[in-house]
Parts: C-alpha cells; structure tokens; sequence
C-alpha cells in the first residue's frame, strides 16, 4: 500500500511539471523576434529598415511583473504608446502562459547585464 501512494505521490508530481508552463519557452517563440535573446531590444526584427521601431530593452524596464504581464496582454498602444510596436499578446496567449513571461523577463533580464556588456 505504502509503495502505492509513494507512485501514485510521484507520477502526480511528474504530470503537474509536464504541465507547467515555461515563460521562457513562450519567450523564446514569441518574444525573442524583438526583444532578442539578451533581452536588449536587438531581435531581428530590431535589425531590418523598413521596421522603424525600436523594442524595449528589457534589462532597463523599471516595470513590476504585473505591469510586464499587462503590457504583454493589452499591447503597448493600450497602456499609451504612440504606435503599436508592442503587439497585444493576449489574443495568441492564456493570462498563465503571460504571467510566465512576466515572472521570466523579471527574473532573468537585469540591469547588471547591461553593465557587463559595457565593461
């Protein structure tokens, strides 16, 4: 019986990571066109003329997670950008998987990455 649960505890744990959602990988396939993979604003995108837009660099965002997550959801125009450069996200994403992205973009682009790159 012992051996039972201890499964059944740990394919349950198993099915609950299988299903969390990564801000990263939703990053990578949604965010990083723009905003590049250092998070700096120099995606592909950033690169070509005929894009006169400028992603934000997200190591210098001053943003709480909750504000990255609604900027991600509305777009940029909604919360007062003059164009729409940041798209509205939300139409493509859940409200989980945006969070994820926020809480991602928080933890991992800092301002300290963009003093190493200036040293």
């Amino acid at each position: 019986m012992r051996a039972l649960i201890l499964t059944s505890s740990l394919l349950f744990a198993l099915s609950v990571n299988a299903n969390e959602i990564s801000g990263e990988k939703i990053y990578k396939s949604s965010c990083l066109f723009c905003h590049g993979e250092s998070g700096m604003g120099d995606g592909i995108a950033s690169k070509k003329p005929e894009n006169y837009f400028y992603p934000k660099n997200l190591n210098k965002t001053i943003l709480s997670e909750e504000q990255i997550f609604l900027v991600a959801k509305h777009g940029a125009y909604y919360y007062g950008a003059l164009k729409q450069d940041m798209p509205a996200w939300g139409v493509r994403h859940n409200d989980k998987e945006l969070r994820a992205v926020a809480k991602y973009v928080k933890d991992t682009f800092k301002r300290e990455n963009i003093e190493k790159q200036e040293k």
